[in-house]
């Protein structure tokens, strides 16, 4: 699919060039998720796919790969997360009703990456209320 071989290039010029000549990989990302879902769609792929070229303990890496995975995540927990986890929670309140399906695949994104990040940007009073809405509204039905 067409979408996710664009994410695969970004996460790519990301993995090559962020944080040391394009420390705005990320922020640049998410200026655009006003832009709307079809750009809030590209953003989660990217994210997914980041996951698992880059930073997923679950993928093999060669110890030069797990070095660049340990340095990006680092840089990200120092400038990023906190942000990513803010348009986490702006995509899960704008998309609950008009697009689940982006909502399902935030929570996947939220679910992969917290595993590395402070868990403190997703464990919290605001984020917990905010999927617990989430969980209410499916009801049992969602399975």
């Amino acid at each position: 699919m067409v979408k996710n071989k664009v994410a695969l290039v970004y996460v790519c010029l990301l993995r090559l060039d962020y944080p040391s000549s394009w420390p705005g990989a990320w922020t640049d990302l998410m200026a655009l998720l006003e832009r709307g879902p079809g750009v809030v769609d590209m953003f989660l792929r990217v994210l997914m796919t980041f996951d698992q070229e880059v930073v997923s303990d679950e993928v093999p890496r060669t110890p030069e790969e797990q070095r660049l995975s340990h340095s990006i995540k680092h840089a990200m927990r120092e400038a990023d997360v906190a942000r990513l986890a803010e348009c986490w929670y702006g995509v899960l309140g704008a998309y609950r009703q008009s697009a689940p399906p982006l909502v399902a695949e935030c929570l996947r994104a939220v679910a992969a990456f917290a595993v590395w990040i402070e868990i403190l940007a997703v464990a919290n009073d605001r984020f917990l209320g905010c999927i617990v809405g989430i969980v209410a509204e499916a009801g049992p039905a969602a399975g």
